[in-house]
């Protein structure tokens, strides 16, 4: 009789329509990266209040800065994850997003990647900076 093996902790894995998407499949690999970031911190009752602060984008996915900040708003941009919250440097605080494609407080997922056409930014309410331009 053979052992079997049990890996301990959550998955982070995305479903096929999510990276069969034309959304998904115009991401570059980095925010392909951070989204999986997302993915490891994700559980159901925390998405709304996922936050991943850039210093931690930048160690975890060993990239610059810029390289960094741009991962976050091309997955914005995309649909792919949406601000909950904003930043208070103040008190030290990252933002904290929400994964569309996974339920918020019981509500079904509002998939915003789905809708995402070439050149439309999902989250509009978000602006890249114009430091950040491509």
């Amino acid at each position: 009789m053979t052992k079997k093996y049990r890996q301990k902790g959550y998955e982070a894995r995305l479903h096929e329509d999510v990276m069969n998407s034309p959304a998904w499949l115009d991401l570059k690999p980095t925010p392909r990266a951070l989204l999986f970031e997302f993915l490891l911190i994700y559980r159901p009752s925390r998405n709304g209040k996922l936050s991943i602060s850039e210093k931690t984008a930048i160690t975890r996915l060993n990239i610059s800065p810029k390289l960094a900040a741009r991962a976050f708003y091309e997955l914005a941009e995309h649909g792919f994850i949406k601000i909950s919250k904003y930043q208070d440097w103040m008190n030290g605080q990252a933002r904290e997003w929400s994964l569309t494609f996974k339920p918020v407080n019981s509500r079904e997922p509002t998939n915003e990647y789905m809708q995402w056409k070439k050149g439309k930014n999902m989250n509009p309410e978000l602006q890249r900076p114009k430091w950040l331009k491509n």
